[in-house]
C-alpha cells in the first residue's frame, strides 16, 4: 500500500488504458500529442483489422459448432426478458463505477466534475471502437486543455487505476477457487462477495488520505469484477448453457487481459477468444449444472456480451459526446 501522498508511478510513453468500459472521450489533440505515438497510429488501422477477423472467425466457428446457441438465444429471451434486459444494462453499471474510480484518481491532479468525467468516461467507451482508437487519446487531450491536468499526470492515473485492478483481481481470484468447492450457488455468491466487504470495512478505518484512496479503487474495481461475473452469469443463462458463480468470476478476472492488449479499443475480437479458450478448460465444477462448457459455446455467450454491450455504449456514448459538446470552457 503506498504512503501519503500517493507515489508518482514511473512514467510512461504510452498512456494506458485500464480496462472494459473505463475508455477515455472526445477531444481535440493538444501540441504534443499527436507525436507521442507515431509508430503505434501507423499500425492502427491493421490492429483494428486483425481484431475485426478476429471478430468474424468468432462467429464463423459459433455458426459452425454451436450451430443451437442462437435457438437457444430465441428462447432464453422469450423464457426470461428480464435476463436480456439485465444483458444491456449492467456494461452501464461498468461504465459508471469505472467513473467514479478515474475521477478519484485524477482530482488529485486537477478539478474534474464527477458529471463531466461520467460523460468522459461513456463517451471515450464508444469512440474507442472506431479504427484509430480516439477515445483514449481523447481524454488525455481534454483533461490537459480543460482541467490544466498534465500528460504524464493522465498516464500516472492509469497506472496506479491498471495496479488497483490487478489487486482485485487478485482478491477475487483466490476466492472464486474457494467457491468452486461449494455446492450451493448462494454460499459461492457469498464467498465470492465476502473480499469486498473486507476491503471495504478496511478502507473506511483507514486513517491517511492517500492509502484510503487506493482501496477505495480498488474496493471499486471489486465491484467492477462482480458486475462483469453477473454479466457472464447472464449470458451464459441466456444460451441455456449457465455457469456457476466462480466460473462466471474467473472469467471476469481473465478477460481483462486482453482488454490492457493495445490491439484495439474494448478488447475488440481478443476478448471473445479469450472467454472461448478458458470455456473449454474450465474445470467440470464450475459449470452450473454439470454440463460441459465448449469454446464455441465460450464464444456464442461472449458474441452475445459484446452485441449488448454494443446496445448500451451506443446511446451512452451519443448521450454523453452530446453533453460534452455543449460544455462551455471554464476559466481554470
Amino acid at each position: 500500500m503506498s504512503p501519503d501522498p500517493i507515489p508518482t508511478p514511473p512514467s510512461s510513453s504510452t498512456p494506458l488504458d485500464p480496462s472494459s468500459p473505463s475508455h477515455p472521450a472526445p477531444a481535440t489533440n493538444p501540441p504534443g500529442i499527436a507525436d507521442a505515438l507515431p509508430r503505434s497510429r501507423a499500425r492502427r488501422p491493421l490492429r483494428f483489422i486483425i481484431a475485426i477477423a478476429l471478430l468474424a472467425a468468432a462467429v464463423f466457428a459459433v455458426s459452425t459448432h454451436a450451430a443451437d446457441a442462437p435457438r437457444a438465444l430465441r428462447a432464453g429471451v422469450i423464457a426470461s426478458p428480464w435476463l436480456a434486459a439485465a444483458a444491456i444494462l449492467l456494461p452501464a453499471v461498468n461504465w459508471l463505477i469505472m467513473s467514479v474510480s478515474l475521477w478519484s484518481l485524477i482530482n488529485r491532479y486537477g478539478r474534474v466534475p464527477l458529471r463531466e468525467m461520467i460523460c468522459l468516461v461513456g463517451a471515450g467507451w464508444l469512440l474507442n471502437y472506431l479504427p484509430m482508437r480516439p477515445g483514449l487519446l481523447g481524454r488525455v487531450a481534454y483533461h490537459k486543455t480543460v482541467h490544466g491536468v498534465a500528460i504524464r499526470d493522465s498516464i500516472r492515473v492509469s497506472v496506479w487505476s491498471i495496479g488497483c485492478a490487478a489487486a482485485a483481481i487478485a482478491a477475487l481470484a483466490p476466492a472464486c477457487l474457494l467457491a468452486a468447492r461449494l455446492g450451493d450457488p448462494t454460499t459461492q455468491l457469498l464467498s465470492i462477495a465476502a473480499p469486498l466487504v473486507l476491503l471495504a470495512a478496511v478502507a473506511i478505518t483507514l486513517p491517511r488520505p492517500g492509502p484510503r484512496l487506493i482501496l477505495f479503487n480498488i474496493v471499486l474495481r471489486y465491484l467492477d469484477l462482480l458486475t462483469w461475473t453477473c454479466r457472464y452469469m447472464v449470458v451464459f443463462a441466456l444460451i441455456d448453457h449457465p455457469i456457476s458463480w466462480p466460473g462466471a468470476g474467473a472469467l471476469a478476472c481473465i478477460i481483462q487481459i486482453p482488454m490492457l492488449i493495445p490491439l484495439v479499443g474494448n478488447g475488440l475480437g481478443l476478448r471473445e477468444w479469450t472467454v472461448g479458450a478458458m470455456s473449454g478448460v474450465l474445470p467440470e465444477s464450475m459449470p452450473a449444472s454439470g454440463g460441459t462448457l465448449t469454446t464455441p459455446l465460450g464464444l456464442a455467450a461472449d458474441l452475445l456480451n459484446r452485441f449488448a454491450e454494443v446496445c448500451c455504449a451506443v446511446p451512452v456514448g451519443l448521450v454523453c459526446s452530446f453533453f460534452l459538446s455543449k460544455r462551455k470552457p471554464m476559466p481554470r
